[in-house]
Parts: structure tokens; sequence; C-alpha cells
């Protein structure tokens, strides 16, 4: 068996005191350790059959370390009452590896709270995760309460949202039934400029007649008009693009053609559900 050998700064002086300033110890540990060692397997680590890291319990980042050398790829299956997932069909900011950034310690300490939680309300509906809430019931009293708008809340005279709302029944009304390709990445996501003009231009192509609810963040908050030049000339007669709108559901509306789901317990099986309910669709992941 091949063994090598490598001598790693755990941050602190060699004549400190670890045993008299325990907690300074744990902490160079915890913070400046992980650094060191970083730098150590991709010269260490020359075979390519090598595949796992053995590691300290409280060594609180070799799981980090090694995806970063290869990434995992084998299916998610041991989620109670989630089926079979890819890794890649997971949300993008669950994706990343590196569990110290700033998302992922919001996603834990949430989860953590909600654990202390007495009843759980959810904005789901029973009959579209039936067998995630199942797991959920196992776990303490759990409520899908979805969804929470109320009857006319697109038509309310209160604001949806702080941005700008465009009401888009001028356009529908005159459009033939079913007609509308309906382009939205929700409130969250975020996609680059090539990948936003990759989509432009296959809307160009297909001809059809489209409403685009596209935030100016999109892309960035320093690009607020990310289309491709000519885009808005391209398609004026047949199609609009808002920056908003409270429009929820219109008869003219005839397919999606980009739909963003990141709020479902789900996501996986249940995004394609929600794709075949409307019966033309694609499911974008980022």
């Amino acid at each position: 068996m091949d063994e090598r050998y490598e001598l790693i700064s755990d941050g602190l002086p060699v004549g400190f005191d670890r045993s008299l300033h325990h907690d300074e110890f744990m902490g160079s540990l915890f913070q400046a350790l992980s650094g060191h060692v970083d730098v150590v397997p991709g010269h260490v680590v020359v075979d390519p059959a090598a595949t796992c890291l053995v590691a300290d319990t409280f060594f609180v980042w070799p799981a980090t370390l090694a995806r970063k050398f290869e990434p995992r790829k084998d299916m998610i299956t041991h989620i109670p009452g989630v089926t079979a997932i890819e890794p890649h069909e997971l949300m993008s900011y669950l994706q990343e590896t590196d569990t110290t950034k700033v998302v992922h310690c919001i996603l834990f300490k949430a989860f953590e709270e909600a654990r202390g939680a007495d009843y759980v309300l959810c904005n789901t509906v029973e009959e579209l995760e039936p067998s995630t809430i199942v797991a959920l019931r196992a776990e303490k009293p759990f409520y899908a309460v979805g969804p929470i708008f109320p009857a006319g809340f697109a038509h309310s005279a209160v604001a949806t949202s702080m941005r700008a709302e465009s009401n888009c029944s001028h356009l529908l009304d005159a459009q033939p039934l079913g007609s509308m390709l309906y382009i939205s990445f929700g409130s969250y996501a975020h996609v680059t400029k090539q990948e936003l003009h990759e989509i432009a231009g296959g809307v160009l192509a297909s001809g059809a007649r489209f409403l685009w609810v596209m935030r100016p963040d999109i892309v960035s908050s320093d690009d607020p008009d990310p289309l491709p030049e000519g885009f808005a000339a391209a398609s004026a007669g047949r199609g609009l693009v808002v920056s908003w709108c409270c429009l929820m559901t219109h008869k003219y509306r005839g397919s999606i053609v980009v739909l963003s789901i990141s709020k479902s317990v789900e996501p996986n099986e249940e995004q394609k559900k929600m794709i075949s309910g409307f019966q033309q669709g694609i499911l974008y992941k980022h």
C-alpha cells in the first residue's frame, strides 16, 4: 500500500500551549486548519483511483473538501417521502458544495428552528405532494394550507409586490384562445446573460405570441436591460416584456415555456407534474 505523510500547520505557533488554551486551539482547528489542508490533496493524492477521504469527526470540513476534488454524482434516495433525486435537479443554491456560504447557513438555521415548532403550516396542496406530506406528518403536526391567495387576489387594489406591476389584460384579451406563451423565472432565480439570450432566440424563432415577465435583476442589478439588441423590434406586435405582472390566470394563456419552481417541498416529480398539467412546458433547471 502506498502511504504518504504530510505535516500541516494548525495555524498556531509551535510553542503555543494547546492544552492550557484549549478553546483557542479548537478555534484554530475550526477556522484555520481547513485552509492549510485544502492545498494538500492536490499534490498528495496522485492516484486517480482514490475515492474517499477519511477524517476525524471533529474536523468539520472533510465533506466540503472531498467534494472540491470529486463532486458526488450519485442519486439522492434517502429523504423520507421524496422520490429519488439527481443532484443536478436540486436548486442551484443547494448544489453549492461549500456549506459555509450564507445561503446554507440560513437554511440550516431555518430548519433547526422549524424542528422546535409545535405545528407546521405549509403553502402547498395536499394532492400535489402527498407522500412528502405524509412523511412530514410522521414527525409533527403538518398542515397543507395552500394556496394562501384569496379569491380575487390578483385584482386587489393593494400591490402584490414592491415591483411595479403591469396589467396585461389588454394584450391577452386581443389574442386567440389558448395562444399565448407565458415566460417567467419567478421572484428569485437568476440566469446568465448568455442563457437569457439563448432563451430569447428561441422565443423569436418560435414565432409565437408571448408574455414574458422578467425582473430587471434577472441577470444583475447592474444590467437592467439584458435582452439581446433588437429583441423588442423583432417581437413587436406579438409579444410583451414586463417586469412584474399580478395576472395569475387567463383563458388566453396557452402554454408555459419556462417555469421556475423553487418553493415546493419536493423539487423533482412534482415539477414534472406541474408541467404535465399545463400540457406544454419546459422545466428550466438552474
